[in-house]
Formats: structure tokens, sequence, C-alpha cells
């Protein structure tokens, strides 16, 4: 589970090297004594020099010097040591470095055999053990060897740094045996292949043909996290330690004591930026959003810009084809990406943070700590497990399976592998990978790359897991444009939106609360043009909220894109309605309409209405009515063309059509209106058509309203569509108007 010894994520190994080679330069070997010559000094220089070559990048000169300083100095242990950790650091854990690996194997034991009480000779070759698989009970000797002189020595910070490679070894133990899977009755193996084509497999095996064994590794992991306590305390400092900690109590979720020794690291490690990040995590997890973002800003900002960019960069959670194009992008362009991205995706603008944008940060910082391997290259984020966790957060059900042998399974990449299966039972996600016990490392099952790229077409990215929308109820909004009172340019956007006061309510012990809401209308580019918020104080104790408000704005022509929202401070919980609007100009000089609204209830204020505010208006937001209920619809007419003694004159048709339900017969009259409707008549048995004409002086007025109620009483419960027609019968122009609503039990 190693991260990394210093400031950046996963610094290169390079510079680790360097600052090692730079560390060693002018040190005496053991066997000179006095009788320390110019080829000392000159093999001291070399040294010096090699550590130079590896800050460049050129570690095949740095290679020369160091064995061209053995030479020199034979006894010169530093040279041996340094020149067999600059190999074994190169050195993979394949067949191709087996050479490599033996070459720094015999340097680092020259080393110790020159001077045995070096803690450092120790550790490295230890670490070298690691990597040669069979050799890793021997690695925990050699860093118990190397912890004993450390400690001897004083040296805290290789004390620190020798108890977190004592953790990984007892965590990765933990790692092969941990969500143990029991199978029960005739199951012998979980088929990835069969978990990836039957969607009821992964459900129906974990459920019914396993059982969780308790406590499974509980000894190594308590081992794992003793020793990275004993690294932490020894220098509070260091990373490696913090790390492994951290990430056993983030497991736990043992969410204050995470945030207790992250704070301690963040005090003693100012500017390690993942000593922020891990704080920010902590905060974010307690539900501590303001905090969280200063912190995983500060985090962000001590990065530097390499290290920075795969937390920033988004094509993880994009569709391959969209994450190509974004790839494509200049770094300006894809900072305005992320800008219009994050913009969109935020859960709710009342909030002061973007939690989805706060919990994709909190994703990529876990992934750091928890999936990545630096003595195999590996970034966190950059592995399997770390891209399905920054896509769908962390997976609900986790189940292992011992390694595979060949009776049981004829893949030879499950041999000797643990079989780990990630389960996500509410969109029904599963993800199954092989990891070799003892690292920490796993890859894709079988097909299982293909299925996480058809996942990710299907949905890049979820955040399910989100406190806000956990509890994030829906806002229904009927949405009418009208042309301006005072007839100029440019549409008058009302939006009638059915706030769940009484949901976002229950439960909550004062009688009165107050109740944040709000309209925002943004651009294409996410641009705000439209910022309302309102405050108000609501008693909890009334059976029925007044649910309705009513946003009312101007808009130039255009597209954008609207949101109301309203939150209750006391409980959380928040409530949203969102959608796409085109804003029409109403500058055309024929007949135009406004939208259908359709209500509960209109009826004029006046003998002679000639606007919106001349009417008693009770908006149904959710277009939702129970059977049996009226209809009621309000629209405009502009632009129609009166006679010579200043009448208009236009027929009116109103078509109801049932989109979703059993086909059955229904008749609809008009109970009410401008005037009595004649002529209904039904055409078909899935529609009803009505008409009626209008004749009406204007009398000045720039529009006409319309407004009529229908009685669907024997109308079942479905889906339907009502489309008004009007036309102007001194012009023959006619306009049209659409809206679908539902005759429904259910409440909106």
């Amino acid at each position: 589970m190693r991260i990394g010894h210093h400031i950046g994520l996963l610094a290169p190994v390079r510079a680790a090297v360097a600052l090692a080679l730079v560390a060693a330069a002018g040190t005496p070997g053991s066997a000179q004594g006095p009788q320390a010559d110019d080829a000392v000094a000159r093999a001291n220089r070399l040294v010096a020099n090699a550590a130079q070559l590896v800050a460049r990048g050129d570690t095949a000169a740095a290679l020369t010097d160091l064995e061209a300083a053995t030479k020199l100095a034979p006894n010169l242990a530093e040279a041996h040591y340094r020149r067999g950790m600059l190999l074994a650091r190169q050195a993979g854990t394949g067949m191709g470095d087996m050479f490599k690996r033996r070459a720094a194997e015999a340097a680092l034991e020259r080393a110790i055999r020159i001077e045995g009480g070096n803690p450092a000779y120790f550790l490295e070759l230890g670490r070298l053990r690691l990597k040669q698989g069979i050799m890793r009970l021997d690695a925990q000797r050699l860093f118990k060897r190397a912890l004993t002189a450390a400690r001897e020595r004083g040296d805290a910070a290789l004390v620190a740094e020798v108890e977190a490679e004592l953790g990984d070894i007892y965590f990765r133990r933990y790692l092969a045996v941990g969500h143990r899977r029991l199978l029960t009755g005739d199951a012998r193996q979980f088929d990835p292949d069969e978990a990836m084509g039957n969607p009821h497999y992964a459900r129906d095996f974990l459920a019914q043909r396993t059982s969780a064994i308790e406590d499974a590794g509980e000894l190594d992991l308590r081992q794992a996290e003793d020793h990275y306590r004993s690294g932490a305390a020894a220098w509070p400092a260091h990373d490696a330690a913090y790390a492994g900690l951290l990430g056993i109590l983030y497991d736990e979720q043992r969410y204050e004591e995470f945030f207790e020794q992250a704070r301690h690291f963040a005090r003693a490690a100012p500017q390690n930026p993942r000593a922020h990040l891990f704080l920010g995590l902590a905060l974010w997890r307690l539900n501590r959003p303001a905090d969280a973002a200063r912190r995983f800003e500060r985090g962000l900002a001590l990065l530097p810009p390499a290290d920075r960019d795969p937390l920033t960069d988004i094509s993880t959670i994009l569709r391959r084809r969209d994450a190509e194009e974004y790839q494509a992008l200049t770094a300006a362009q894809r900072a305005e990406y992320n800008r219009i991205f994050w913009s969109a995706s935020d859960p709710l603008r009342l909030t002061a943070e973007n939690e989805h944008l706060l919990e994709h940060i909190a994703r990529v910082a876990y992934a750091d700590l928890r999936y990545s391997a630096p003595e195999l290259r590996l970034r966190g984020w950059n592995t399997d497990r770390g891209v399905i966790y920054i896509r769908y957060g962390p997976p609900p059900v986790i189940a292992t399976f011992p390694p595979e042998t060949a009776e049981l399974r004829d893949d030879p990449a499950a041999l000797g592998k643990v079989t780990t299966v990630w389960f996500y039972p509410e969109r029904n996600l599963r993800f199954v990978f092989y990891g070799p016990p003892g690292y920490n490392f796993a890859r894709f099952a079988g097909e299982f790359q293909a299925y996480a790229e058809d996942a990710r077409y299907a949905l890049p990215v979820k955040y399910d897991n989100v406190p806000v929308n956990e509890a994030l109820d829906s806002i229904p909004v009927q949405l009418a444009a009208f042309r301006r009172s005072d007839d100029s340019v440019g549409a008058e956007l009302v939006f009638f939106a059915g706030i769940p006061l009484t949901r976002m309510a229950s439960g909550v012990d004062l009688q009165e609360g107050p109740i944040e809401h709000g309209l925002f209308v943004t651009d294409p580019l996410e641009r705000d043009v439209v910022t309302q918020r309102r405050d108000e104080t609501v008693r909890f104790a009334v059976a029925r909220q007044l649910e309705q408000r009513t946003f009312t704005t101007v808009l130039p022509a255009g597209e954008y894109r609207f949101r109301v929202e309203a939150r209750q401070p006391t409980t959380r919980r928040a409530a949203r309605g969102a959608g796409r609007l085109a804003a029409d100009a109403f500058d055309r000089p024929g007949l135009m309409l406004s939208d259908v609204v359709l209500a509960d209830r209109v009826a004029p204020r006046l003998d002679a209405p000639a606007a919106r505010q001349d009417f008693f208006l009770d908006p149904n937001p959710a277009m939702q009515f129970a059977p049996g209920r009226e209809v009621h619809l309000y629209w405009e007419m502009y632009n129609l063309r009166p006679d010579s003694n200043g009448t208009v004159s236009y027929g009116a048709e109103i078509v109801l059509r049932v989109q979703s339900l059993e086909r059955t017969n229904f008749a609809a009259r008009i109970v009410g209106g401008v005037l009595d409707a004649i002529g209904a008549t039904a055409k078909g048995d899935d529609q009803v058509t009505v008409r009626y004409d209008v004749s009406e002086v204007l009398a000045g007025r720039g529009r006409l309203p319309g407004w009529v109620a229908v009685d669907l009483a024997d109308a079942p419960r479905g889906t339907y569509v009502m489309e008004l027609i009007i036309t102007d019968r001194h012009t023959g122009q006619t306009a049209f108007r659409r809206r679908v609503f539902t005759v429904t039990d259910a409440e909106p």
C-alpha cells in the first residue's frame, strides 16, 4: 500500500534516488580508516555526480559512475549500496528484470558485509526481496533487522520508514483474506465469465451460495495498524506511515479518528499536499463541505502541475469518445471544459460548495491512498480498481475468494490469484478483479475490461453516495413563456414550482423553521444569467404546506438551462427540478401563442380580463390530475387581426389524445371558458377533439387571454397529450401549442 515517501504524489523514482545519493556523497567507507587516499575521494565524487545524473534522468550514466566508484574503492559501502538501490528501484517483478534484481542483490549484500550495522542497507535489500515474491518472509526478517539498527542509532525517520514497510507486509496479508467468502452447498468457484454475461449471477451467487467469514485477516490488520501507528509516532511527518494508518481507519469508517490523525499529519507536514488532501477527505466524510473544500484547494495548490493534473483530469468519468476529445484539448481548454462540466453537475446551487466536485476529488484522493503501488510504479487512479472507484464510489458489497487451482479453473490468469468481486446492488453493476497475494495490485478478470467500457458508456459516473443526493427530492416545474408585459422583444418566463415542503419537514420537532429556495438560469456555457434566492419561514406542524412557488424572469431569445431548488437547513433535505428552455423573442408579426398553463383552477377577476394578472390562477406544477378532476387551461394570443370594428375572431380546437393506457372510450366536454362549447366530436376511441369559435372586441389590448376547463370525468389513469390550435379567422393564420399531462392517484 506504499504511496511514496516524498512531497509529491508518487514522486519519480529518480528523484528519490538522487536525494539518497546526495546524502551519501562524501561518506567514507568503513574499511578505509586512516588510509583514505585519492581513490576514495574520487569514488565519493563519482557518487555525488551520480546523484546529479539521476536528477537529470540519466540513470545509465549514474550506474556507470557508481560501478566505477566501487572499483576505485571496493570497501566503500555507500557506493555498493547506492548502486544496488538504483538497480533495485529500476527493476520490476517480471522475469525480464531477473538479472537486474540479482545485480542489485549482490551490491546490497556487499554493502551489508562491509558495514553490517547500517539500517538503510537492510531496508533496501528487504524492499528488493518483496519484488521476488517467494522471498517475502526474508524481507520481513530484513526489515526487523533494519528496525533494530535504526532504533539503536536513534534515527527516527528511518524507524518510521521501516515501520511503514512492516505495516505494508501485514496489510497485504490482510488483503489476501479480507472480505473472504466461504463457498456453500455445491458451489466450487465464482465464475467471472458468468458474472459478466448473466445479470443475475453475481447477486444470486453472493446471496445464496456464499457466507461471509467474520473477522478474516483481523490479526494481520491489527498488526499493520500497530506498525503504521509506530511509524507515525516516530516521525509525525512520515508520508507512508500516515497513508497506511489513514487507509485502515477510512476503510473501517472510523472517520473521527481518521480526521484526528489526518490533522496531526497536516500539522507536522504543512507543505505536503497529500496531508491536506487526506484531511480534506476526512472533513468531507464528516459532512463539513466548506472545510473540506478549503483543504482540497490547499492540497491542490501545493502540488506541482504534473501531479495536480491527475486530480483535476475528468477523462476517467467521461465516455471514451468524449475522453479522447478532452485529452486533445489544450490546458486552457480543459480548464474551461472542467468549469462547464462541474457547474452542470453541481447537485444543489443553494449550497456554497459543489458536492459532486468535492466527491470526485475525495475519490481520487482515496484511490491514491488505497490502490497505489510505488514498487510497481502504479498510481492508484490509473489502476483498474481506482478507475471504478472514481466512477461509482465505494462498492457496497466486496467479496474475495482464494486463489484458484488448475483443477478448478482453466483460465491461466486466475491461477494463484485472489478473486475480488465489487457489487453495486442498486444498479446491478459488478466488477471482478484478479490479484496476486502479497501485492496491492489487481486487474480486471476475464473480459471485465470490456464490461467496464460498456458500463462507462451507459453510466460514466454516479454519485449515489453523496449525502445531498441521498436526501434529494424532486420539484415538478411547469414552465410557461409569455410575451413581455410591455410588449417589447423577449420572453417573460414563469416557473410554476411544486416544492415538497411536507416531505422536507417530516420528522422535524420544531414548530417552524427556514426554507431556502431559488431559481438559477444559465446559458449553454454554464454562465449565470438569472439567480433568484429566497428565504422564508414555514410552520412544520401544518398538515399540508402551501407548496406552490412561482418565479418570474425576463430573457432574450436563446437556449438556456434552469434549476429550481429548495433546501431545509435543519434537516438538510433538499429538492430540485431542472431542465432546458428555449426562450422565444415573440417578435414575429403574425399570430403567436404563449405556452398553455395547465391548472387546477383558472377564473377571471374582472369582467374583461386583459392579461394573466387579471386571473385567479392555481397552476398544477406536476401537470398531474386526479381522476374525476377538471383540467383548466390558460393561454395568451398575440397579433390577432381585428376587423374594421376592432373585433377579432378566432377558432379554437382542443385535441385530447391518449399517449399511454389501454384503449378505451371517454368523452370530454367544455364546462367553462370564454364561451360555452358546442360541437364536441369524438374522433376514435383514443382521441377527442373539441372546437369552438370566439368573436370579441379587442378594445386596444395587445393580447387576448383564453381559458377553458376540460372535464375528463371518465378518463382512465394514464398519460395524455393536449394540443391547442388557434386559427385567426381574418388572416387564416394558425398557431399551435402542446402539453402532456397525466391522470393518476400518485402524489407528484
